[in-house]
């Protein structure tokens, strides 16, 4: 009887090993056709221009790149194919109406790579989850004048639909608007090239 209960234990031991090293899960990269050298600078990648995302958020020129890491000690892997991207917005829902989006009222600028700057992350994953081409460039606002391009243009007869941000920005016509959103559907709606003269309230004349 004690022998056949030591049996069992050490069955269940083996099974417990095997179903962990069974659980690992591969490399995504398979880098078996790339042979490793004594000098790492020496491997013949071909110069092509076809990025990979590693897992440690570096994008590299193409697979072999990526595989002259990994062959060398690097404790990456295939993240997925194409640039890295250095914004993630799988946190944010995606919706069927764009302009009901539940962003968070607050302003921590983000500049993104078509030289827009939005008013926080959230804003900048809409303008992406709806399609535009885009990234985050660096924090902070894009360097030079802001427009409209980060919202969302209305159809005719139609009203765009601010975030409540109090932001204040002048006109070039002298108004001051609460926010940018709120100075770019002033333009759309009187047809008026407006453009922000600067950040904050238009200066008031005083007698």
């Amino acid at each position: 009887m004690k022998t056949a209960g030591v049996f069992m234990v050490l069955t269940l031991v083996l099974l417990c090993c095997f179903s962990g090293v069974a659980s690992e899960p591969p490399n995504q990269v398979d880098c078996s056709r790339y042979q490793r050298t004594k000098d790492p600078r020496k491997i013949p990648c071909p110069r092509i221009y076809a990025p990979v995302c590693g897992t440690n958020g570096v994008t590299y020129s193409n697979e072999c790149v990526l595989c002259v890491e990994i062959l060398n000690g690097a404790t990456i892997d295939l993240k997925h194919k194409g640039k890295c991207k250095k914004i993630d917005c799988s946190r944010y829902q995606r919706t069927k109406d764009p302009r009901k989006r539940a962003c968070p009222r607050i302003y921590a600028p983000v500049c993104a790579t078509n030289g827009v700057t939005y008013d926080n992350e959230c804003l900048l994953c809409v303008a992406i989850l709806n399609g535009a081409t885009i990234d985050l460039k660096h924090n902070g606002k894009c360097k030079g004048k802001d427009d409209c391009d980060e919202f969302p243009k209305p159809q005719k007869g139609q009203q765009i639909v601010c975030p409540l941000i109090y932001r204040p920005v002048c006109g070039t016509n002298g108004v001051t608007y609460s926010n940018k959103c709120t100075l770019c559907s002033a333009r759309w709606t009187t047809g008026v090239n407006i453009g922000i003269k600067h950040e904050g309230q238009c200066n008031r004349k005083t007698n």
